[in-house]
Parts: C-alpha cells; sequence; structure tokens
C-alpha cells in the first residue's frame, strides 16, 4: 500500500490505489511532471517541447521547429506568443 492511501485511510478517508510498475509512463502522468519541470525551470527545452506539443497545446513537431528555428537554441518563454 502507499503512503498516500495509508495517510487517507488514518483519517478515516476511502481511498484505493490500483499501481502497476508503469505509472510514469502514463501520458498524463508524464505531461504533469513536464509542465511541473517547466514551471520549476523554463529554460528546460525538452519538458517545455512535451509539454507544447501534448493534448493541451496541441503543436505540431514543425510548430516546434519553427519556433526553436526562430527563438534559436533555447525557448524563451518570456518571447514567446503561443
Amino acid at each position: 500500500m502507499y503512503r498516500s492511501t495509508e495517510k487517507l485511510r488514518a483519517h478515516d478517508v476511502p481511498a484505493y490505489a490500483e499501481v502497476d510498475a508503469g505509472y510514469f509512463e502514463e501520458k498524463e502522468v508524464s505531461l504533469v511532471l513536464a509542465l511541473l519541470a517547466v514551471i520549476d525551470n523554463a529554460h528546460q527545452d525538452i519538458p517545455l517541447a512535451a509539454v507544447l506539443h501534448s493534448m493541451v497545446w496541441e503543436m505540431t513537431a514543425a510548430d516546434l521547429l519553427i519556433r526553436y528555428t526562430i527563438f534559436g537554441v533555447s525557448f524563451n518563454v518570456s518571447k514567446m506568443h503561443i
């Protein structure tokens, strides 16, 4: 049992989690982790590209390439108009 379910149950909150080994490979979890990485440091290109290419922003690979070409080696989020 995971610590979070144990803590919830300790406060009389019913909780159940069915987790397999591939939890962090799920699309939604990967997206949230990439988004948190971008929030932590917006100059991380790979998590930023993952977020922009996700189902949230739906940028195509071509869109990312154009922005990468325009803004140089690193995406500069403050100058991007998405």
